[in-house]
């Protein structure tokens, strides 16, 4: 849990260590709690200044714009992107702008930080955008400018290419037939080869070409391409008509928003790892609260029945206590090994030791654990695997791999059913095989299986409990050895499980 709550600190002490963007951190009562040098520094404001008061009292021109509503709604767990282009800013910072511009552009975030499914407090993140909006007023301006000079005529060749030369962006111009004419020297930085970029916008702009041609008008798009790299850009289709109204060329603005759609890539991936951190967080704490406390709650029980009673009770009844105790001693240390290796993972506080062993040996030796248990539910296991073998792979790691399927097989299979385990190996996989006759699984339920935030604990045949933990840590630890696991179950039929290693 500490791990978890750290990792989540940590990304937060990372937003506030960035000096490209304001970060303030509110309560629930909307009491500031932090900002970064950003906010002092556009504000010209002392941290002191700041801090514990209320956001509507620093910055009333909030509540004037009625942008309060979106912080009473992301107090109830709404995250919200407050868009330049609507809400034009977040607080008042006063430029100078040749666009008549009054104040700095935002682009803000509101992101509320949720514990235990409660809201704690407010993550706010402001971008300044505003050189981009001036950019985009500049370059609407340009295009403007230049379909109105076509209304008038063909531009003037010298006038057009001095100013494509002066724009950031690449300029095209292609005949009707899709032929270079022309292109600005903004092209040669990005290092494209110019003809393969031209057939990459014919190829994927053809029917938008089409589509202006017949329309006349321009279209505005996004498209990705791949250069060593990959290069996003905001495209701007224009046709270029004489004054009879027919097409003569096309203009071909192409805008590189790389820089943006990687920082929103970027903190699209930072709110899943968050996101994740959650899921594993609750799982933690419903381990803990249920599959742990629950079977210390009996064995504090029987512990209490044989301290008062040990002289009223039969020797069959203490043996049978006894016997129950130890079972539920057991599925306990199972849990914590499951939990303790779970967290590792996690934590990435392992390292993996593969080595080559026989896998019918070692499946022998944990059947052996099991034997007990299959003889009271009467289940039959068949190890059909080849003695000569191998796999390559952590001896202790998969030894919880194979536990865990053997464990969950006679969990989910009824009285007087079989479980069978196979292994094949080609040139290229080892597959091993893991089938029972079981109660089996619906399509939902496998789809399910390993994801910790949808995975829940379902009772066996025989009422038996489980923490949902084990598959998960077999996905992960699968997942580690480079192999992959594929699920087969219907309602009634039993299900099988199979596992694929590299055979090298």
């Amino acid at each position: 849990m500490k791990t978890q709550l750290n990792l989540q600190n940590l990304l937060i002490k990372w937003f506030f260590e960035q000096n490209d963007f304001g970060v303030i951190l509110l309560d629930t009562n909307l009491t500031i709690i932090d900002v970064n040098d950003w906010v002092l520094q556009k504000r010209k404001l002392k941290k002191h200044e700041l801090l514990n008061k209320n956001i509507f009292e620093v910055f009333p021109e909030i509540k004037a714009r009625k942008l309060d509503l979106f912080l009473f709604d992301a107090l109830e767990g709404l995250p919200y992107v407050l868009s330049n282009k609507i809400h034009k800013y977040f607080i008042q910072i006063p430029i100078s702008s040749s666009y008549g511009i009054q104040y700095e552009q935002h682009k803000t975030e509101i992101i509320p930080l949720v514990e235990e499914g409660k809201t704690h407090s407010l993550l706010i993140k402001i971008e300044n955008v505003t050189e981009r909006v001036e950019n985009e007023l500049k370059l609407l301006k340009t295009i403007q400018d230049l379909e109105l000079a076509n209304k008038e005529a063909l531009l003037n060749l010298e006038k057009f290419q001095s100013l494509a030369e002066n724009l950031p962006e690449i300029i095209l111009r292609l005949d009707v037939q899709l032929n270079l004419i022309y292109t600005n020297k903004n092209i040669a930085p990005q290092s494209f080869p110019i003809n393969e970029f031209i057939e990459f916008l014919k190829q994927n702009l053809f029917n938008d070409f089409s589509e202006i041609t017949k329309l006349k008008t321009k279209k505005e798009l996004k498209l990705i391409y791949h250069n060593k790299k990959d290069f996003h850009f905001s495209i701007t289709l224009i046709p270029e008509v004489n004054l009879d109204d027919q097409l003569v060329s096309f203009l071909v603005v192409c805008r590189d928003i790389t820089s943006e759609e990687e920082s929103k890539m970027h903190l699209q991936k930072l709110n899943e790892e968050l996101n994740k951190l959650n899921a594993n967080k609750d799982k933690l704490f419903s381990v803990i609260a249920h599959d742990l406390r629950s079977p210390f709650n009996y064995l504090l029980n029987v512990v209490d029945l044989l301290d008062e009673s040990f002289d009223e009770l039969s020797s069959e009844d203490i043996k049978k206590f006894i016997h129950e105790f130890k079972l539920t001693t057991k599925n306990i240390y199972n849990l914590l090994e499951n939990l303790l290796t779970w967290a590792n993972i996690q934590r990435r506080k392992f390292e993996l030791k593969k080595t080559t062993f026989y896998l019918k040996e070692a499946l022998d030796t944990l059947l052996l654990i099991f034997e007990k248990i299959a003889s009271q539910k009467e289940i039959k296991i068949v190890n059909l695997v080849d003695k000569n073998l191998t796999i390559n792979a952590d001896p202790d790691f998969f030894n919880i791999v194979l536990r865990n399927l053997i464990s969950n097989s006679l969990k989910f299979t009824n009285k007087g059913g079989q479980i069978t385990i196979d292994a094949k190996a080609n040139d290229e996989n080892i597959e091993i095989i893991f089938k029972d006759t079981g109660i089996g699984m619906t399509e939902e339920q496998i789809k399910n299986l390993f994801f910790i935030e949808k995975t829940k604990s379902e009772k066996g045949t025989m009422g038996e409990k489980g923490s949902g933990l084990g598959l998960i840590l077999v996905k992960d630890v699968v997942d580690l050895h480079r192999g992959k696991i594929v699920v087969e179950s219907e309602i009634g039929k039993g299900s099988t499980f199979k596992i694929y290693l590299p055979n090298k």
